[in-house]
């Protein structure tokens, strides 16, 4: 995704875009070892300007919500597209990245008050439950019914060996990597995913890892 932006001069962060296409190469262990992916450029425009099919899977529709698609309902709100990685953590923390990490990997390993006051303090906030289940969907995986390690990963890594982000296809609404193999932080501090048709949030664990965390507000 990055690098199909950056052939016309832009990060994710600063540009309006809808993946059209994308597909991921898996060996017969069910690894990814190739991602490829269509990006559609868009111009900016206020969210009332637009249909709502138009809204739909659109990442920064209206240029001032970088790197974060809007979730319909009766609650519309914005969320992150992919988990705080990195990278992003780094352009804002004085910390140093792991020698044997992507920056493009997600920051994961995080006491839930970091998440939370990393998210407060660029005016937005852990997602809730209910919110991370309507961006997950109502079938068993983001993806669909059935575990597909084109479409996603559907167990934790071994050994710790971490992603990137992004690295496989969004689901309908335009977000990555919820799936059976990541836990993500909560508003109220509870951790949500990590299996398969999570049912509410549960109660951290030692042996809920990786945990990460994605960011929302209010649309």
């Amino acid at each position: 995704m990055a690098r199909a932006l950056a052939t016309v001069n832009l990060t994710p962060a600063e540009a309006t875009f809808r993946i059209v296409g994308s597909r991921v190469d898996v060996d017969a262990r069910g690894r990814a070892v190739r991602a490829e992916v269509t990006v559609e450029i868009e111009s900016p425009k206020p969210v009332g300007a637009r249909r709502p099919r138009e809204l739909t899977g659109l990442v920064n529709p209206d240029g001032e919500h970088p790197l974060m698609v809007r979730i319909p309902g009766e609650s519309p709100f914005f969320m992150d597209v992919v988990p705080v990685s990195w990278d992003r953590w780094l352009r804002h923390v004085d910390d140093t990245l792991p020698p044997i990490i992507d920056p493009l990997c997600p920051r994961v390993g995080l006491p839930w008050s970091y998440a939370r006051d990393f998210a407060s303090d660029l005016g937005k906030a852990l997602p809730t439950v209910g919110q991370l289940q309507t961006a997950w969907g109502p079938e068993r995986y983001p993806w669909g019914e059935n575990a597909d390690p084109r479409l996603g990963r559907s167990a934790a890594p071994r050994y710790d060996e971490l992603p990137e982000v992004g690295l496989h296809p969004p689901n309908r609404h335009g977000i990555y990597d919820l799936g059976a193999w990541l836990w993500s932080w909560t508003a109220d501090g509870r951790l949500f995913g990590g299996e398969p048709a999570p049912l509410g949030g549960v109660e951290p664990l030692d042996h809920h890892r990786p945990v990460a965390f994605r960011m929302v507000t209010p649309a």
